[in-house]
C-alpha cells in the first residue's frame, strides 16, 4: 500500500481508491491505516507529498511550481502555505539555505543538555 501511494503522490488519491485495493470499506480502511501508521491515509499522503517536495527542492533545479505539481499539489499557493506550516519557511527560502540542511532544522530540541549555565546562552536547559 505504501509503495502504491509513494508511486502515485502526484495524482489525486482517494480513500475509496486505496480501500478498494485491499477490498475494504473506506471507513474500516481509515481506522486500519491509522492503527498501523499513527495517522489517517490522507494525512500520510500529505506528509509524503511535503517530504517529496523537500527532497526536490534540495536535489533539483525545478521551479517551485514544477515541484508543487510533481509532489501532487495542484495549487502553488496552497503548496507554499502547507510547506511553510510544516517546515517553518517558504519553499523559496528553504531552497536558499546553505547546504539545504532541512532534517536537523525540522527537529529542534525542546531543551539543550549543558554542563553549566551560561547566562548569555538562550538555550533552555533540560530539567534534571
Amino acid at each position: 500500500m505504501l509503495q502504491y501511494i509513494e508511486a502515485r503522490l502526484e495524482r489525486d488519491l482517494t480513500v475509496a481508491e486505496l480501500a478498494g485495493l485491499i477490498h475494504h470499506h473506506p471507513n474500516y480502511f481509515i481506522r486500519f491505516f491509522k492503527n498501523h501508521m499513527g495517522m489517517t491515509p490522507m494525512a500520510y499522503i500529505y506528509d509524503r507529498r511535503l517530504e517529496k517536495a523537500r527532497q526536490l527542492l534540495t536535489s533539483s533545479d525545478l521551479s517551485i511550481g514544477e515541484i508543487a505539481l510533481a509532489a501532487g499539489f495542484n495549487d502553488i499557493f496552497h503548496f507554499s502555505k502547507a510547506f511553510k506550516r510544516k517546515i517553518g519557511v517558504p519553499p523559496s527560502e528553504f531552497r536558499s539555505w546553505p547546504g539545504a540542511l532541512p532534517q536537523p532544522l525540522l527537529m529542534q530540541p525542546a531543551c539543550v543538555i549543558t554542563s553549566g549555565q551560561d547566562p548569555a546562552a538562550n538555550n533552555k536547559p533540560c530539567p534534571r
